[in-house]
């Protein structure tokens, strides 16, 4: 009988090499008992169904978080989880309790506008993603100025995600 979890084209979070770091990707490929997982910033693996789950809050997971319930979504992981909240560890060294509701996917990729801290002072200007890396982005300015920076230096705002900010 086959396992028909997980089939080609579902997104899911799977644990990285068996590692306990717990990525978004994409079923491409199925075979006994496996999963060919894409993950979004370009790597790939087979990963065995006892390392895939549905995307759903998990310790160790790679999340964006809402900021006190603010308008931007900041990169950071999942420690802790009671009932339906998770501490969410920020990767610029900041962390909050907050509604699961709260987080969503690290889906940043390749085209989306973030708002980015260039000069590391929290200030945040608007750049295009051209290049996602497992913890850096090689982004574009608004002047055409091209810059790599961690993923602790970023920010999503859904509004301008998909077009130039105004």
């Amino acid at each position: 009988m086959s396992d028909e979890r997980y089939p080609i084209g579902s997104t899911v979070i799977a644990d990285w090499q068996g590692q306990g770091g717990w990525y978004f990707g994409r079923v491409a490929d199925s075979q006994s008992g496996q999963r060919l997982v894409h993950y979004m910033d370009s790597d790939e693996e087979w990963v065995p169904l006892e390392r895939l789950a549905s995307p759903q809050p998990v310790l160790g997971l790679r999340v964006l978080g809402c900021w006190s319930g603010g308008t931007m979504w900041y990169p950071g992981l999942i420690v802790q989880l009671a009932g339906e909240r998770a501490l969410v560890q920020y990767l610029d060294g900041d962390q909050e309790w907050t509604e699961c509701q709260q987080i969503r996917m690290d889906d940043i990729t390749a085209g989306d506008w973030v708002m980015a801290d260039v000069e590391d002072l929290r200030e945040y200007f608007p750049a295009r993603v051209l290049q996602r890396w497992q913890d850096a982005l090689q982004l574009e300015l608004a002047d055409g100025t091209q810059i790599e920076l961690p993923m602790s230096r970023v920010a999503l705002d859904l509004a301008a995600r998909s077009g130039e900010p105004s």
